[in-house]
Order: structure tokens, then C-alpha cells, then sequence
């Protein structure tokens, strides 16, 4: 969120929609982390507990839900 608030200040763009935005590019970052909770690498090297994928898929469903409440509510 705080990228969208940067990005939302330096573009002169409103700042809820920056906050929206910062949401959305979570969610799709949370995807992409995604297929890298699926190796078995990660989990070799740390005491990290194994993280189902549904998990990030509705990590990123939630923020992506949070976006939009926010873009909407404040538009």
C-alpha cells in the first residue's frame, strides 16, 4: 500500500486509488509467490511450516476484494 500512496503522490493521482492499486499489485505478488510455496527447496533450507496453495490464491483474492471496496467506497 505504501507503493500505491508513493505512486498515488508523485502522479497527482487520488490517494485512495493509490492505496486500491497498491492492494491489487499484494494480490498479484502474493500469486506469483504462489508456485514457489509449491517447492520443496524453500522448506529444506528453513523451519518454515508447509503453506497450502489455496492459501496465496485467497490471500490474494482478499486483498484484490479490499482494492476494489476501497476504490469504490472512496469514488
Amino acid at each position: 500500500m505504501l507503493g500505491g500512496v508513493l505512486y498515488a503522490a508523485a502522479t497527482g493521482l487520488q490517494y485512495h486509488k493509490g492505496i486500491a492499486y497498491g492492494l491489487y499489485v499484494a494480490g498479484a505478488v502474493v500469486l506469483v509467490l504462489a508456485p514457489l510455496a509449491a517447492t520443496r527447496l524453500v522448506y529444506r533450507r528453513t523451519s518454515l511450516p508447509l503453506v497450502e496453495p489455496w492459501v496465496f490464491v485467497g490471500a490474494a483474492i482478499a486483498l484484490c476484494v479490499v482494492g476494489a471496496a476501497v476504490e469504490v467506497a472512496f469514488d
